[in-house]
């Protein structure tokens, strides 16, 4: 009798083991790919500073202060838009104000800085992706029959997707940057 309990007990011990294996790997692409949206945001932020600067620079106007994004790996999607939301308002403010200074838009910090901020704002959207397709797999893990017993004992429960809102970037593609020197021409020979 003990000869059948001790493999049987290996084998569940084993099972376990692999089951907790594999959702601990699925929860931590879901963590990586928040921390990637986090440093995308970071780096947003950073762009809209110095824009912000350019606008004081330009006069006094420019009174909007932004509190950095502080997403990690164990932020929510919720905490994610809150923040995407306050950087999208400072880009509005931003280009607000650019508009009605044409010296500004002309200026080419200016023009740098909103490409770079309009950079990150895509790589945000592709991050956002990749962090859903994770969720999309572990949650879909969690309902196969074979891990789904197990799965609550673990500590693990189905993750929130990350809602894009209605005006997010349907197509992400990056715009070629304009040569710096216009092509040499070829003299007729």
């Amino acid at each position: 009798m003990i000869y059948v309990l001790i493999p049987l007990l290996l084998l569940l011990a084993v099972w376990v083991g692999a089951v907790y294996r594999s959702l601990r790997q699925l929860d931590d692409n879901i963590k990586i790919a928040m921390e990637q949206i986090g440093l995308q945001l970071s780096s947003r932020f950073r762009a809209l500073e110095a824009l912000l600067e350019l606008l004081r620079s330009y006069g006094p106007s420019a009174q909007l202060v932004l509190p950095p994004p502080s997403i990690h790996a164990l932020s929510t999607p919720a905490q994610v838009l809150e923040q995407e939301q306050r950087l999208a308002q400072a880009m509005s403010y931003v280009t607000a104000v650019a508009e009605s200074r044409p010296a500004i838009k002309a200026d080419k910090t200016y023009q740098r800085c909103i490409e770079a901020a309009n950079c990150y704002n895509r790589m945000i959207y592709t991050s956002s992706l990749i962090y859903n397709d994770s969720v999309t797999r572990f949650n879909n893990t969690l309902k196969q029959k074979h891990f789904a017993p197990l799965a609550g004992l673990l500590g693990f429960a189905p993750r929130e997707y990350l809602q894009f809102a209605p005006d997010a970037p349907v197509v992400c593609s990056a715009q070629p940057t304009p040569p710096t020197q216009p092509p040499t021409q070829k003299e007729p020979a």
